[in-house]
């Protein structure tokens, strides 16, 4: 509830441009991250609200329901703002990943030839002189 409460208040400083529920999620995780909070704490909690979550998105359901009028007058609107978003979100994931990827290889790379030269060094400290 804190930092629901504390991402209630920036959104609202910020002139509710994101909402105080997001700002809250995204405290909750730099929190984690930084280890201010223990994943422990926050457990049961959200083991509790990830098994009722179905019954979370009632109310967002009936809302859409409620307005049926409007969602027949422009489906087609709502059906291409769903499917170009679709397609953006997948874009950008699909080069995140592979950003991702190539930074994973260049890292094993650099590991493999610092290997390398670890074993290129020990092995001309080991070898015997011909004198």
């Amino acid at each position: 509830m804190l930092f629901y409460a504390l991402g209630s208040m920036m959104s609202h400083v910020i002139g509710n441009f994101i909402p105080g529920s997001v700002l809250g999620m995204f405290f909750l995780f730099i929190a984690l991250r930084l280890k201010i909070i223990q994943p422990h704490h926050v457990d049961s909690i959200s083991y509790f609200l990830t098994s009722i979550m179905g019954l979370l998105f009632v109310p967002a359901g009936v809302g859409l329901v409620t307005q049926l009028p409007i969602i027949k007058q422009y489906w087609h609107i709502i059906l291409l703002s769903m499917v170009l978003s679709t397609i953006m979100v997948m874009a950008v994931v699909a080069i995140a990943q592979q950003r991702f990827e190539q930074y994973a290889k260049k890292l094993q790379h650099q590991k493999q030839l610092r290997k390398q030269l670890e074993q290129e060094e020990t092995t001309q400290h080991i070898t015997p002189n011909d004198n």
